[in-house]
């Protein structure tokens, strides 16, 4: 594709926007981060600058509606404890962050990680499949 990704901070705020490599300007919508800009390129499957605005930003509405009615956060290429980026993932035992293996190590060597295990082993043989976790320690 003819297009690449800006991104930076806006009022305190990071956010991303496309951007034509052959004219030069932004287009579609004003999205969150890198990260989702990325992910919502994907979704859409094509060229972002074949689809229309208005097109463009209805398809964002909707990729971004789908991401909120996920039981989980969505993963888009970072950690969502660090925000380091990496291709590969696990699901926090405390909460429904999706974390790195460094991040993993660390929760597994925290005091109430195995507490953790088993009230989300409990939660599942009860028929909760989508329990959230017991909550991400304060100190981790």
């Amino acid at each position: 594709m003819g297009v690449s990704i800006l991104s930076g901070t806006v009022e305190g705020r990071e956010a991303a926007v496309f951007v034509s490599r052959t004219t030069g300007t932004t287009f579609g919508p004003v999205m969150e981060d890198e990260a989702t800009a990325h992910a919502f390129s994907e979704y859409l499957g094509e060229d972002p600058r074949k689809i229309p605005e208005n097109k463009l930003i209805e398809a964002y509405h909707a990729f971004f509606q789908r991401l909120q009615r996920t039981s989980t956060k969505a993963w888009l290429g970072h950690c969502h404890r660090c925000g380091t980026a990496t291709n590969g993932y696990t699901m926090s035992r405390f909460d429904t962050d999706l974390i790195c293996d460094d991040c993993e190590g660390i929760e597994k060597a925290h005091p109430d990680y195995q507490r953790a295990v088993d009230v989300e082993l409990a939660a599942v043989k009860a028929g909760d499949m989508n329990f959230p976790g017991i909550g991400k320690p304060s100190d981790l």
